[in-house]
């Protein structure tokens, strides 16, 4: 009993401490294109929020319809926003110094109540491609993976 008390101390400090890297931690290259009602999105960023506890969330800037960022593997809610200048308005936040109103054009639906899904595999670059399409009374995602 001496002998396998230390042993098995040994063994649970090895396996409790992770000595296999948590898959949750990894990053991988991802590349994409965003585009609204049928236009590649200007500018804009996207995020992808963890699903699983203790999984990374992570966010990318949206340029020309395009992005390129690190994200966590996993399955993510992705989130898309979009700010515009609202033509004449400004406000004064400090006293002195006027700033232009912006306003989001994206849907909540791709956003604050997105539903779209990415899910990141460790095996090479990962393209994903999001057609956000707002129509009259709703707004619709087509959203497709490569691997």
């Amino acid at each position: 009993m001496r002998r396998t008390f230390p042993v098995l101390l040994a063994l649970f400090l090895f396996l409790g401490t992770g000595c296999a890297r948590d898959q949750r931690a990894i990053t991988t290259k991802i590349v994409g294109r965003v585009t609204f009602n049928g236009d590649p999105l200007r500018d804009g960023r996207i995020v992808l929020r963890a699903i699983e506890p203790h999984s990374l969330s992570t966010a990318g800037v949206i340029e020309n319809g395009i992005f390129t960022m690190e994200a966590a593997l996993g399955p993510k809610r992705v989130e898309i926003v979009s700010y515009r200048k609202v033509p004449g308005m400004m406000t004064e936040l400090n006293p002195g110094e006027e700033v232009p109103i912006v306003r989001q054009v994206i849907p909540e639906q791709f956003n604050r109540e997105s539903t779209l899904i990415a899910d990141i595999h460790p095996n090479g670059d990962r393209r994903f491609s999001f057609d956000l399409i707002e129509t009259r009374n709703s707004s619709v995602a087509r959203h497709s993976q490569v691997r």
